[in-house]
């Protein structure tokens, strides 16, 4: 079930709560007859910095206790405590063969070791409390749970990073950025192009017209050998005569 905040979870909480199971025992009035089990998965999507998706999962369990089934106990209570004491014996051998690195794992022995299999030996955080009455008729019941909490602190998981690389949402993005790119390059050349083609066109004239001149001074040199020498002669003769003139006007 999808939930977006807080309340939504609470809101799971409690009704789940509604449909747990209780009865009345020696040690408690309203002792739970079942497991309980919220597990809430989050998903962090990839965003414009990251282009991996994050996943995890918590679980907060809730273990009903091992009781000894009564003499005089009705089918359906003598059904519950048979169930209980199944999930949790699946869940104590799995700590069993964890702690002993056996190579199978029977984590499908239970629906309990199932639902927890990435809290036991997988690469979650996983903290364990243990209660235990402070009475002497519960002493056997303290002291297996207690040695059972013990075992399971020896259980090494390896945390790591729950990190899947959206590829297809990175190539998405990257068609995004390429065409917002292309839409303000055409902008540009919109609003400057016109101003950028009038000054290539003028400075296309200019080379021309320049390379026009240098064509006729090379066949002008060409076809009139003699005012090579002539012309530079001419051109110094008229600059003299020119400072002459300012000279005698300024005296």
């Amino acid at each position: 079930m999808q939930v977006r905040c807080a309340r939504d979870v609470f809101e799971l909480l409690r009704r789940g709560d509604a449909n747990r199971s209780v009865r009345q025992t020696d040690m408690n009035q309203q002792s739970s007859r079942g497991h309980a089990i919220l597990q809430v998965k989050l998903q962090q999507c990839a965003s414009e910095a990251c282009s991996a998706t994050v996943t995890s999962k918590i679980n907060l369990v809730d273990l009903a206790g091992s009781e000894r089934n009564p003499e005089a106990a009705d089918k359906k209570s003598s059904a519950e405590t048979h169930a209980i004491n199944v999930s949790l014996s699946a869940l104590v051998s799995v700590v069993a063969a964890l702690t002993n690195k056996s190579k199978h794992i029977p984590y499908r022995d239970s629906k309990l070791t199932h639902l927890l299999k990435d809290s036991l030996g997988g690469n979650s955080n996983t903290f364990l409390i243990a209660t235990i009455a402070p009475t002497a008729k519960c002493f056997q019941e303290s002291v297996s749970t207690l040695k059972f909490a013990d075992r399971a602190s020896s259980v090494v998981n390896s945390v790591t990073r729950n990190a899947r690389s959206d590829l297809a949402g990175l190539l998405e993005r990257k068609d995004r950025e390429i065409r917002r790119l292309t839409g303000l390059l055409t902008d540009f050349s919109k609003s400057h192009g016109h101003e950028h083609r009038q000054d290539a066109e003028k400075a296309s004239k200019s080379a021309l017209q320049a390379q026009q001149l240098q064509r006729q001074i090379e066949e002008l040199r060409v076809r009139c050998p003699p005012l090579q020498g002539f012309l530079p002669r001419a051109r110094h003769t008229g600059q003299h005569a020119c400072i002459t003139a300012r000279t005698g006007a300024r005296s």
